[in-house]
C-alpha cells in the first residue's frame, strides 16, 4: 500500500529526508495498521531530519517519534477497527518506522487508547514532550516534593519538555523559576501561570 511519508536514507549518502510516496507491504509482525491522524514534530525528529545527531539507528526509515491514529486493519481483538490510539517511544522513528506518514504499522504493545477527554489533535499537541514532563512531575511527587518545600527550578523552560513542566508545576501550586538561554522566549513565557518566575540572560520576563 502506497502512502506519503517523511523518508530518510543514510545521511552519509548525502540525501536529506524527503516527503515521498512509500510502498510498504503490511508486515506479519506488525498486526495492526493505523491511519495517522496527527504527528507532532519533536526536537529529536528535527535532529534526525537535519542529520545533526545519530538519532536514526536503521536506514532507510520513516521519521516521527510519536503519532495519534485510528485502527483501519487489525488482527488483534483488543484493537478493533475504528479505535483511536496514541503511540510514542518504543524506538519508532529511530529503529522502527515512525509517525510522520499517512499510514503506520504497529505492534500490539505499542498502542495506548486515546482518552475520551482528549481529541486527537490535543493529544498530538501534548505529544512526547508533554508525556515526558508529566512523568518527571510524577517522579517528583513520588519523591515527596511539595510546594511547601520552596521554589523549584526548571531549565530549558522555553523548550517542549521544559515549558510543559513549568506549566504543570505552576498549576500544581509550585513556585517555579523557569530558566531559558533563549533571549527570544518572552512570548512563550507570557503564557505561563503567574507562579512562574521566568528568567533569560539574567532578565526577568514575567512576574512571579
Amino acid at each position: 500500500m502506497a502512502f506519503k511519508a517523511i523518508w530518510l536514507t543514510d545521511p552519509q549518502e548525502g540525501i536529506p529526508a524527503t516527503l515521498r510516496d512509500v510502498d510498504l507491504p503490511p508486515l506479519s509482525h506488525y498486526p495492526i495498521t493505523l491511519r495517522v491522524l496527527y504527528s507532532s514534530l519533536n526536537y529529536k525528529d528535527a535532529l534526525a531530519i537535519s542529520a545533526k545527531a545519530p538519532i536514526v539507528r536503521q536506514f532507510p526509515l520513516i521519521l516521527g517519534i510519536d503519532m495519534v491514529g485510528e485502527v483501519i486493519a487489525s488482527e488483534v481483538e483488543a484493537w478493533p477497527i475504528g479505535k483511536q490510539v496514541v503511540v510514542t517511544d518504543w524506538g519508532i522513528g529511530e529503529r522502527h518506522h515512525g509517525g510522520l506518514a499517512e499510514m503506520f504499522y504497529a505492534k500490539e504493545e505499542w498502542l495506548e487508547e486515546l482518552p475520551t477527554t482528549l481529541s486527537p489533535s490535543s493529544a498530538a499537541a501534548i505529544g512526547t514532550a508533554g508525556l515526558t514532563a508529566m512523568l518527571a512531575v510524577l517522579e517528583l511527587e513520588q519523591q515527596g516534593i511539595t510546594p511547601e518545600q520552596g521554589p523549584i527550578v526548571v531549565s530549558g523552560a522555553s523548550g517542549g519538555v521544559g515549558s510543559f513542566s513549568t506549566w504543570i508545576l505552576a498549576r500544581l501550586g509550585f513556585e517555579v523559576i523557569a530558566i531559558s538561554g533563549d533571549p527570544t522566549s518572552a512570548d512563550v513565557f507570557n503564557g505561563y501561570p503567574r507562579r512562574a518566575l521566568c528568567v533569560t540572560e539574567k532578565r526577568v520576563l514575567c512576574p512571579s
